[in-house]
């Protein structure tokens, strides 16, 4: 049987952190977005019509990420010319990105930086997800069926068993529907009809 737990999943999201730390590493600090010992890693930066989120603390990504802004002086500036130095001086970095990145738009950056191979992604409202040509040909959003034969959409699952179309999930069954069935399965004589209490 596979079992999956999602306090282990949520302590993996940020395996790498845990790493340093159980390796004697200070307990990371709450900076708002961001990763405690790069930068720029996970920014959030303002742009014209949103935010991006920018990962670029790789010494080569920085000078590259300084060459298409057209701020080739960044890299070589001490409070930016290395990671450390970046981290150390994350309020300034900041204020940079900003500065480079405001008069775009979030798409137009995302395709600027990610076209030399910058890692960047626009941040989105679950309306905008939804409606994003990445998630539709995904086709993780599937069409669902209630009892009563009404559609809806519903995500499915996260993962794929080789070829094997997505399974749509099943609807929520209304409300008690299946009492007497999980009471007898319980060991309850007679379910929920027995037992108004338990209706």
């Amino acid at each position: 049987s596979l079992e999956c737990s999602l306090l282990e999943t949520a302590l993996h999201l940020q395996a790498a952190t845990w790493c340093e730390y159980l390796g004697g590493a200070p307990e990371p600090t709450r900076i708002g977005d961001g990763q405690p010992h790069n930068a720029p890693a996970a920014e959030v930066v303002a742009t014209r019509d949103g935010h991006i989120v920018l990962s670029a603390y790789a010494q080569e990504h920085w000078q590259r990420f300084c060459r298409v802004m057209g701020r080739e002086e960044l890299a070589a500036d001490p409070r930016f010319c290395s990671n450390a130095q970046r981290v150390a001086h994350r309020a300034e970095l900041r204020e940079v990105l900003s500065d480079c990145l405001s008069g775009y738009t979030s798409e137009e950056c995302v395709a600027l930086l990610s076209r030399n191979q910058i890692v960047a992604g626009a941040v989105r409202s679950y309306r905008e997800v939804l409606a994003s040509a990445d998630v539709t040909a995904s086709g993780v959003l599937v069409d669902a069926a209630s009892p009563d034969g009404q559609h809806y959409r519903a995500l499915g699952l996260p993962y794929r068993l080789g070829d094997a179309p997505r399974p749509a999930p099943s609807a929520a069954p209304d409300c008690g529907a299946d009492s007497d069935a999980v009471l007898a399965e319980a060991g309850v004589a007679g379910g929920a009809a027995a037992d108004p209490a338990m209706a």
